[in-house]
C-alpha cells in the first residue's frame, strides 16, 4: 500500500511555497462568536480557510493567471462574522457580515472595498446565482474562496453533530483544490487533535 504523501510533498509537486504564519498577523480573523463557542465558524476556521485560498492563490498565480489575493483574504476575515445558527443553511449571512462590515468601515479606504464586499456577499450563495463580473466566466476570486472554505469541511468529521466527513470534490470550482485535500484533513486533524499528529506534516511554516 503506498502511503499518503505528506503536505511538504504534495505542495513541492505542485511548485508552491507554505504559508507564512505572518499572513494570520496580516488579516486577522473578524468573528461575532467567541472563539470557543463556536465549533464550525470561530476563528480557527477562518484562519484555515485563509491558509488554504493562499495555497490555491499561489498555484493559479504559477498557472499566469492575475488573481486578487488582498481581496481574496480580506473577504475571509469577515466571511462568516455574522453566522446567526450553528447546524442550519444560511445562504443570506454572507450579505449580513458584508453589511456589518460596511457600516462599521472596516475597509473604508481600501481601494478593493467593492470587490471585499462582492466576495464575502456571494461566498455563501448558490453559484447560479451569483452575478458574473464578465460575460466569459464565473469570478475566479469568488470560484477560489467557495472552494477554500469548502476543504474546511475536514472539520466536520471532529464533530459530533455534523454527518458529514469532508468536502465533496464534485462541487469543487478548480483543478488544484481537489490536489490540497490532503492538507486540508491533515490541518484539520492536527487542529482537533494535536496530541496525535506529528508537527512534520504542518502546512503552515516558515
Amino acid at each position: 500500500m503506498n502511503e499518503m504523501p505528506s503536505s511538504a510533498d504534495i505542495l513541492t509537486q505542485l511548485n508552491i511555497q507554505p504559508v507564512h504564519p505572518q499572513l494570520l498577523t496580516d488579516y486577522p480573523p473578524v468573528v461575532c462568536i467567541p472563539n470557543g463557542a463556536s465549533m464550525l465558524h470561530e476563528e480557527s476556521h477562518v484562519m484555515r480557510v485563509m491558509v488554504y485560498a493562499d495555497l490555491i492563490c499561489q498555484k493559479i498565480k504559477k498557472q499566469g493567471l492575475e488573481v486578487n489575493r488582498h481581496a481574496i483574504l480580506s473577504a475571509i476575515r469577515i466571511h462568516d462574522s455574522y453566522r446567526r445558527q450553528e447546524y442550519e443553511d444560511e445562504e443570506d449571512h454572507g450579505l449580513v457580515a458584508s453589511v456589518a462590515a460596511d457600516m462599521s468601515g472596516i475597509f473604508k479606504d481600501d481601494p478593493d472595498e467593492g470587490l471585499i464586499y462582492f466576495l464575502a456577499t456571494w461566498h455563501s450563495e448558490d453559484d447560479s446565482k451569483v452575478p458574473l463580473l464578465s460575460k466569459e466566466s464565473f469570478p475566479l476570486e469568488l470560484a477560489i474562496l467557495k472552494d477554500a472554505d469548502a476543504l474546511d469541511r475536514y472539520r466536520d468529521a471532529h464533530h459530533n453533530e455534523v454527518d458529514e466527513n469532508g468536502p465533496d470534490p464534485a462541487y469543487f470550482r478548480l483543478d488544484v483544490t481537489h490536489k490540497l485535500m490532503p492538507i486540508a484533513e491533515s490541518l484539520c486533524a492536527i487542529y482537533f487533535n494535536p496530541k496525535r499528529q506529528k508537527d512534520d506534516n504542518r502546512p503552515v511554516a516558515n
